[in-house]
């Protein structure tokens, strides 16, 4: 849905300056960036989606739970972008996005989440040059994780996801899918190939050593049915000065007619723990009459110094998804999902899901 703000006119408000609440926080927000909108003459589009679904899992403990989540398919969200044409080609761009919780109304992923954590940058750039951003902004190696699996970004069905974003400490990446205070470059596309480069400025401590610092980047190439994606990844521990970790990543894709195949393996290296996290995965997509089948398995296996002296097993993650996604219509599909997570010594869980996505 496109909604076009021209004019803004609100009563004076009575509330007390400190008793703000989430909810006010939200519509105030809202009303400001539409009054900003007529301000500066511009247009601006009001976007996003809402994904909800029905949960059970069943844990080897013989633990059973039943429950309404938001955002397993793709995390429910809202945005507001604008743009303007400065002439010669070249174009501004801006985008605010702010994550919700359908299931309880309540913004962001979690409570940690700022306000517009999916998303919060200003961009200019042209068709033949490509275009520089500024902001909270997604990663280069998010981008190849999302194109190489068939759940795309999935936080709850993709193993891929699961496993570089959503595992536990030295087996995922640091610093989330989206960076603060960052810069990037997105190049344009030059016979078939096309990048990215991303950074976040580092903070200089006393020490004299340089902490919270990230930089990313990323290649892709596609050719008819053909498409492959490399990205990495630098990032500075927030915690602990001195530490690092190490990312990289290959991803492939090639259609088969109207069906999809997938690939990837990457590793994920933390220097403090002196861990390496081995991550695979394949998957593809198969045409139904209406909607598509989609099937992944993925691995992450993780070696310590103890382990690969033979004193203590390798931590090995198993996760397999099946589903089937039918588009109802051009903005809405729903969805039903099983997926299977293992983790060796640890705990195995169940999951039968069944959702509805909308895009307005």
């Amino acid at each position: 849905m496109v909604s076009t703000f021209r004019s803004c006119t609100a009563p004076m408000s009575t509330t007390r300056p400190f008793s703000v609440r989430p909810a006010t926080l939200f519509a105030s927000t809202a009303l400001l960036l539409t009054c900003l909108g007529s301000a500066y003459a511009a247009d601006a589009t009001l976007y996003g989606q809402i994904d909800l679904s029905s949960n059970y899992q069943h844990g080897d403990d013989d633990v059973s739970v039943h429950s309404v989540e938001s955002g397993r398919m793709s995390h429910s969200f809202w945005g507001l972008r604008s743009g303007e044409d400065l002439g010669g080609g070249l174009r501004l761009s801006l985008q605010l996005e702010a994550y919700f919780r359908a299931s309880t109304g309540q913004l962001g992923r979690s409570d940690t989440d700022a306000l517009f954590s999916r998303s919060s940058l200003i961009a200019i750039g042209t068709p033949g040059l490509g275009q520089l951003s500024m902001g909270r902004q997604s990663t280069p190696l998010f981008a190849n994780t999302t194109r190489f699996n068939p759940f795309a970004d999935s936080g709850g069905f993709s193993p891929s996801m699961r496993h570089y974003f959503g595992g536990a400490a030295n087996r995922s990446v640091f610093g989330d899918s989206r960076w603060d205070n960052s810069i990037s470059y997105a190049t344009p596309v030059f016979n078939g190939f096309w990048g990215g480069f991303s950074s976040q400025l580092l903070v200089s401590l006393p020490e004299g050593d340089a902490n919270g610092g990230k930089i990313g980047a990323n290649l892709m190439y596609m050719r008819g049915a053909f498409a492959m994606g490399f990205a990495s990844q630098k990032v500075k521990a927030n915690l602990i000065p001195g530490d690092e970790q190490s990312t990289w990543q290959l991803g492939g894709a090639y259609d088969i007619g109207r069906a999809r195949a997938y690939a990837q393996y990457g590793q994920i290296h933390h220097a403090a723990a002196d861990s390496t996290a081995h991550i695979s995965s394949i998957g593809a997509s198969l045409p139904l009459t209406r909607g598509r089948v989609l099937v992944a398995w993925g691995r992450s296996s993780t070696s310590y110094p103890l382990t690969r002296t033979g004193n203590a097993p390798v931590i090995q993650q198993d996760t397999f998804s099946l589903g089937n996604d039918v588009e109802v219509s051009k903005r809405t599909d729903i969805y039903v999902v099983f997926t299977y997570d293992r983790i060796d010594g640890l705990s195995a869980t169940k999951s039968y899901s069944a959702g509805i996505r909308h895009q307005f």
